[in-house]
């Protein structure tokens, strides 16, 4: 059963990682978006009016996305019953690898 839960784990952080990915990319898009509209940034590529649409798609996602990885976290490493420090190592390195095979595959590099 331990091992299912740690497959479960892995699994879980891996997907975790690519939509974090995602995440990140609504939130650079907005901080474009804001530094066209203060002028920063003459980018006439941008479209006119799509500020708001990133900005409530990044936060609704932000909330919708980080408490279900926390919750879920919590109760994934009471089930593996493995020390606290070994569960974030472990799992913080399969979040960032697919954090980077997400990047690599988006960029195509």
């Amino acid at each position: 059963m331990k091992n299912q839960y740690f497959l479960l784990a892995v699994l879980f952080h891996f997907i975790a990682g690519c939509f974090s990915f995602l995440i990140l990319d609504l939130w650079v898009m907005v901080l474009i978006y804001v530094g066209d509209l203060m002028g920063f940034i003459n980018d006439p590529t941008l479209d006119e009016g799509l500020l708001l649409f990133f900005l409530l798609t990044a936060l609704v996602a932000s909330a919708i996305y980080f408490p279900i990885v926390v919750f879920t976290s919590i109760y994934l490493r009471s089930r593996l019953q493995i020390t606290k420090a070994r569960y974030l190592l472990i799992m913080f390195g399969i979040f960032l690898l697919s954090l980077v095979l997400t990047f690599c595959v988006v960029y195509q590099l």
